[in-house]
């Protein structure tokens, strides 16, 4: 848990932490990084996923990784507004930075976790 003060110190980015060709299936593996951070040089939370695509054209997968960039911020917009609702109210509000980097993840991957299949 970390403290926030300013709502625009609260960021999200979504990364290519590297990634690996393979020459026989003509596809790439992306590993992915959802960072939440707040401030330049205090808290942050890396959620990796890998993905893999295909190859045969790279203006794809940067199609792909901006829409993913693209969602990614209005995901970060819906959270951000409670929080500053909450700052009107308080000097700081405690936040869980692993919440809001799974969330990232969950909304932007489209991921279905168990507990949301209950």
């Amino acid at each position: 848990m970390v403290y926030i003060g300013n709502i625009e110190s609260l960021t999200a980015e979504l990364k290519v932490s590297s990634a690996k060709f393979d020459m026989e299936e003509k596809k790439a593996k992306l590993i992915l990084s959802y960072v939440a951070s707040i401030g330049r040089n205090s808290a942050s939370r890396e959620v990796p996923v890998e993905v893999s695509v295909d190859t045969s054209s790279i203006a794809s997968v940067q199609e792909m990784l901006n829409e993913k960039r693209k969602k990614l911020e209005e995901v970060l917009n819906r959270i951000k507004e409670p929080i500053r609702s909450l700052l009107e109210l308080s000097e700081y509000v405690e936040v869980d930075l692993e919440q809001i980097a799974d969330q990232l993840l969950k909304e932007v991957e489209n991921v279905t976790t168990e507990e949301d299949k209950k």
